[in-house]
C-alpha cells in the first residue's frame, strides 16, 4: 500500500506545471507604458473596421 501511495505523490508532482519565469518581463517593457499601451488596447478590437486587399492578380513572368 505504501508504494501505491508513493507512485501516486511522484505522478501528481510529475504533472505539475513548471513555474512561469517571465513573471517580471511586463515591468521591464518600459516602452509599453511610453506608448500607453492599456489605452491603445481598449481600441485594438477591430469593431467597426473594415479592411480592403487589393490584389492586382498574378503575374506570370516575374521570376521564381
Amino acid at each position: 500500500m505504501r508504494v501505491l501511495a508513493v507512485a501516486l505523490a511522484v505522478a501528481g508532482l510529475a504533472g505539475q506545471a513548471p513555474v512561469a519565469h517571465a513573471d517580471g518581463a511586463r515591468d521591464r517593457q518600459w516602452y509599453l507604458d511610453r506608448m500607453d499601451v492599456d489605452k491603445i488596447w481598449k481600441k485594438t478590437t477591430g469593431g467597426g473596421i473594415k479592411i480592403a486587399v487589393i490584389n492586382s492578380g498574378v503575374n506570370p513572368s516575374t521570376p521564381a
